[in-house]
């Protein structure tokens, strides 16, 4: 009788008896305790019932983490990858909007909950898999124009800074200095709108990386003129 839940009808998932079964199977299943959700209320609801209690738990603000979590678990039994969602949700059409969206926050938990569950996890994942779509070029760009134009929206600049700061990390860590940036975003013919953004931004990172760096910095001020 899923212990007792079944008389909890729609407010199920705000059930204190709910809460206490979550815990019980963030123990026995402490990789993916979500996947055991999904597997027992699927055997209990159906695939219909399913997408009831989603779609009540997606309508409050208290519940709709778990609905989040089932419609993942979804996807995975279905076989979906990561890419496929950002297909269906048309993220690369939106370019920087894309960052404002429900449906970019639920892809970016679908990549990030696949590469937790990976053998071998990667640590700039949601960068490496958005360059996948835009080239680390033209990801670059798309975050130094949203953010640019993001400073009235806190929730978008964390989102897209801290994207920067892991692309910049992944670039420091690949060994690319200041110079190496400079040129690349030359090859890829220089935008002054996005890229003289990313070459002082960079340039204050890797200046955190190394205070020896000042020199460029006065540099890529010059260059960007």
């Amino acid at each position: 009788n899923l212990l007792g839940l079944n008389k909890e009808g729609d407010k199920l998932f705000e059930s204190p008896v709910f809460s206490a079964w979550l815990s019980y199977l963030d123990k026995v299943n402490a990789a993916n305790p979500d996947e055991s959700m999904f597997l027992v209320l699927k055997a209990h609801y159906g695939d219909k019932g399913m997408e009831k209690m989603i779609t009540i738990a997606n309508a409050n603000k208290r519940t709709e983490s778990i609905a989040s979590k089932l419609k993942e678990e979804i996807w995975r039994s279905q076989g979906k990858s990561d890419d496929d969602i950002f297909n269906i949700f048309k993220l690369k059409e939106k370019g920087g909007d894309m960052f404002k969206t429900t449906e970019y926050a639920a892809w970016a938990s679908y990549a990030t909950k696949l590469n937790k569950l990976d053998k071998n996890p990667d640590g700039f994942v949601l960068v490496e898999k958005l360059k996948e779509h835009f080239g680390d070029v033209g990801l670059a760009r798309v975050l130094a124009k949203t953010k640019m134009a993001s400073f009235q929206d806190n929730e978008t600049l964390k989102i897209v800074s801290d994207l920067q700061t892991q692309q910049f990390k992944q670039w420091w860590s690949d060994g690319k200095d200041n110079e190496v940036v400079f040129i690349m975003l030359n090859a890829a013919k220089f935008d002054p709108r996005s890229d003289t953004r990313i070459v002082l931004d960079f340039a204050d990172f890797y200046k955190a990386k190394d205070d020896d760096d000042s020199e460029f910095v006065s540099l890529a001020v010059i260059h960007c003129k």
